[in-house]
């Protein structure tokens, strides 16, 4: 009877713990110094933006995707640097990944439906090159019914700045994937009053050499009263959709 009730009792925890991850999310994967997200949308499938620049990804992913579930339907690499991308071969070693894109697949006006919920991509344009490959990578706008996140990938403001204002943001953003990592060249007070985020997510590896977040753009955040998260210090951050 004791095995009985425990085993039941491991079952019903199981149950409840897999009905959550179900719950459609956007969770921030604290992968080190890079990029790693995962979204449950609402109808149940997964979507990851960005690798990690390690195994890290998946750890995350082992946490907050339902069990059993081995398919991701769509990975996006907003740009091939190693911080974003070098998780990629531990996703695909694990999980059946139904569609691959990045930043030589995506243009600007680009959307990714689910039921209520919308990825467009904002930038870059086609016929935008830059020197680095930062400054290709993809912003994307997720809307669902109850929120909106930006996420800027790693595009210094000089140029995320005139594509978001030109694209036209007119919802509140309620989180706001800083970028790059917290660095000084990725956020302007003037695009902080355009966006009006509710927080901002800086992903950046403990005690790493660039000295990320960057002091001035910490203080640009706190002056206009935005709430930062540090996911190296948090953990992974996970936000209902």
């Amino acid at each position: 009877m004791i095995i009985i009730a425990i085993g039941c009792s491991l079952f019903c925890v199981t149950l409840i713990t897999n009905v959550n991850r179900n719950k459609p999310r956007v969770v921030f994967c604290n992968v080190g110094q890079g990029d790693g997200i995962y979204i449950r949308t609402p109808n149940g499938s997964d979507i990851i933006i960005d690798a990690g620049p390690n195994q890290r990804i998946v750890d995350c992913m082992a946490r907050h995707m339902p069990f059993f579930d081995t398919d991701i339907e769509m990975v996006i690499i907003t740009h091939h640097d190693h911080d974003h991308d070098g998780g990629l071969p531990f996703i695909q070693a694990r999980y059946r990944v139904k569609k691959l894109l990045d930043n030589t697949s995506l243009k600007t006006g680009d959307r990714i439906t689910a039921e209520d919920l919308t990825l467009t991509v904002l930038y870059p344009d086609h016929i935008v090159k830059t020197n680095t490959s930062n400054n290709n990578g993809v912003i994307l706008l997720l809307q669902s019914k109850h929120t909106n996140v930006l996420f800027l990938a790693d595009v210094d403001v000089s140029f995320s700045e005139p594509a978001i204002k030109t694209y036209g943001i007119y919802p509140t953003i309620h989180i706001l994937k800083v970028s790059p990592h917290g660095s000084r060249y990725g956020t302007s007070t003037s695009l902080l009053q355009y966006l009006r985020p509710t927080r901002a997510i800086i992903s950046a590896g403990k005690n790493n050499q660039y000295g990320h977040p960057h002091p001035e753009t910490l203080q640009k955040l706190s002056n206009l009263g935005i709430t930062v998260i540090e996911i190296n210090k948090t953990g992974d951050y996970e936000y209902m959709l």
